[in-house]
């Protein structure tokens, strides 16, 4: 008997994104295994999207993967109207009157944040409920899976499990009620936020994990967990993909970062550093993402502004081609050991070294650069960055740079090996 799955994930193609991404090709792998894959989402408010729309990554689901596209909420409808697709973003010659009004809207949004709980997309939870109880009456599922960010896609499958009685496997692409994120919430948002994921966690077959730093954080915050209900499966990416797009390549010496930077991630030291290199006009650095406004004042300065250069948000087509061309990837670390940058496995992907600035001692992803002898790892210092730097540029000059590292492709990561874990999971609860 074909079993059948249902995914609740607010993130979804065409929404771009390393979760759209994963939902996407866990749905098309499992629907070519044989499984009958329905996917409960949002209709996406394309002018309100964090990261942009991608057209092309909704390419991925096949036909026979039904995507049931619900209303997002009054509240995220209405801010969509209000607010442009750059959201998070402030350029250089935006009027002073503009960027006051942006720090109200700040202000108020991160009040809301507390108020709004689990996450801001809360306000989907009763029409996803209520498509999903009209899916329900249609067909006879074996277990809900959902993504999370946002958490409220478990709040959904919770309700879904205890009306209907489906096996529930929650999937975490970072954790919720200790992530460092939030550590800025008073007290009793983080005691409200534990309270509800202690809740939910009692009532879930499986919890996945992207990281194994991740998985023993869960066990030990919360101590009535089995250790053989926590599983690991890493994010990953598509192998055909990388291989038949093209790479962007230029003759100068090119640092690239793809992606989001984050306030948690420290910047400051990286641009330090890129006044301190030796280095004659041959250098040039990308950043392909949305631009936060302490990203663009890093770089001012008659040096920094020549050499660096904001590409804004690209299709992901047009990243892999970055990506592959790049001289060198570069990734800023993040803290506690929870999380690994999304943008490393496909820095992985490309086939080409990576400067890893690390955060602290338990920073995974410049662990794992090390460990795959793919590039080299700096502390977050100007002089270290610096020095990182010039040995790289001295490796690409005298044309060593592909051959001192290991540059090959790692078919651990690719989304085909992680769907074949996920369906070990999917056959153990049905089971």
């Amino acid at each position: 008997m074909r079993v059948r799955v249902l995914f609740v994930s607010y993130l979804f193609p065409p929404i771009g994104g390393m979760t759209p991404l994963r939902v996407a090709h866990f749905a098309r792998n499992l629907a070519l295994r044989g499984y009958m894959v329905d996917v409960l989402t949002v209709q996406p408010v394309r002018w309100r999207s964090v990261v942009g729309i991608d057209e092309e990554i909704g390419k991925i689901v096949p036909p026979d993967v039904r995507v049931v596209r619900t209303y997002p909420g009054p509240i995220c409808q209405l801010l969509g109207k209000v607010t442009r697709s750059d959201a998070g973003t402030t350029p250089a010659s935006e009027k002073p009157t503009r960027q006051s009004y942006r720090k109200v809207l700040g202000a108020i949004w991160r009040f809301a944040k507390l108020l709004s709980v689990p996450d801001g997309k809360i306000e989907w939870a009763p029409w996803a409920l209520w498509a999903a109880d009209s899916l329900l009456r249609q067909h006879k599922y074996d277990v809900v899976i959902s993504f999370g960010y946002p958490f409220t896609c478990h709040i959904v499958a919770y309700f879904v499990k205890k009306k209907y009685g489906l096996h529930w496997i929650a999937d975490y692409g970072d954790p919720w009620s200790f992530n460092p994120d939030t550590f800025w919430f008073p007290r009793w948002r983080r005691a409200l936020d534990r309270m509800i994921e202690e809740r939910l966690l009692k009532h879930c077959d499986r919890i996945v994990v992207c990281t194994e730093g991740t998985r023993e954080a869960y066990l030990q915050e919360f101590s009535f967990l089995d250790e053989r209900r926590v599983v690991v499966i890493r994010n990953g990416y598509d192998v055909e993909e990388f291989r038949k797009i093209p790479p962007i390549q230029e003759h100068k010496f090119r640092l690239v970062y793809t992606g989001r930077v984050y306030n948690q991630q420290d910047s400051s030291a990286f641009f330090e550093a890129l006044e301190k290199v030796q280095i004659d006009d041959d250098i040039e650095v990308i950043f392909a993402g949305p631009i936060p406004t302490f990203l663009m004042k890093g770089a001012a300065g008659e040096r920094l502004s020549r050499i660096i250069k904001f590409f804004g948000y690209q299709q992901h087509s047009q990243v892999v081609s970055l990506q592959k061309g790049a001289t060198v990837l570069l990734l800023f670390g993040v803290p506690k050991g929870f999380q690994v940058p999304s943008k490393l496995i496909e820095y992985f992907a490309a086939c080409r070294p990576i400067l890893a600035i690390r955060y602290d001692d338990k920073d995974i992803g410049a662990q794992w650069v090390n460990s795959y002898n793919r590039g080299i790892v700096a502390n977050n210092n100007p002089d270290e960055i610096a020095e990182a730097i010039q040995l790289f540029y001295a490796l690409w000059r005298r044309g060593d740079i592909d051959r001192v590292f290991n540059l090959g492709e790692l078919l651990d990561f690719s989304w085909d090996r992680l769907t074949e874990r996920l369906e070990v999971i999917i056959q153990e609860v049905v089971a």
